[in-house]
């Protein structure tokens, strides 16, 4: 099943990648072919914004798996953050 995720994964970051370069490129040659500078612009932003979810969803994909955490280790932390806190109900009345 990891295998698989991994891959899906995989396969939405390079998609979006690809198709924010085939944008940028789109729009940058609708800007040639027009001479309108807003078409290159938007071919910035758009495959800009497509590229960058790219990187990001690669990035997730590609990382090292974290262990598990020891539940130990969360009991003490409780314990001790009980322990050291400054709430105190016991205001000395009955």
């Amino acid at each position: 099943m990891r295998f698989i995720r991994k891959l899906l994964g995989l396969v939405i970051a390079l998609g979006f990648l690809f198709f924010g370069l085939a944008s940028f490129f789109g729009f940058y040659e609708q800007s040639i072919a027009t001479g309108n500078r807003d078409d290159l612009y938007a071919g910035i932003f758009m495959g800009g914004l497509l590229c960058f979810c790219g990187l990001l969803l690669l990035v997730v994909v590609l990382r090292k798996p974290r262990k598990p955490a020891d539940p130990a280790a969360a009991a003490a932390t409780i314990w001790a953050v009980g322990m050291t806190s400054d709430f105190d109900d016991f205001d000395g009345s009955d």
